[in-house]
């Protein structure tokens, strides 16, 4: 593990599995262990330079998950967008309830 890996501004490349894209993105805002802020861009659908927003928050025992994708078009292109964050997330909780690996 690497201390301090994350430090805002910094560009990043993020890997996008199925098509695999490479991107340049930058983490805006790092608040650890609290808030995640980068931009980000894809090639398909086509967004360029659109924000994205994580934010962690404690709920009793469980931790709540806030993403917020801002300055996407009004296109189907960003529309998409969302119904990709929506599988993404059911995903990363069927993981953590031990329902699935990492790559189902």
């Amino acid at each position: 593990m690497m201390a301090n890996a994350l430090r805002a501004p910094r560009e990043a490349k993020m890997r996008m599995i199925a098509p695999i894209q490479d991107r340049d993105n930058s983490h805006v805002e790092i608040s650890a262990p609290r808030k995640l802020v980068f931009t980000w861009s894809s090639a398909l659908p086509a967004i360029d330079r659109s924000l994205v927003t994580i934010e962690l928050r404690p709920v009793g025992a469980a931790t709540e998950l806030t993403l917020t994708h801002e300055n996407l078009p009004d296109t189907d292109e960003g529309r998409a967008h969302s119904v990709g964050w929506e599988g993404t997330l059911n995903s990363l909780e069927r993981h953590l309830m031990g329902e699935t690996s990492p790559r189902q």
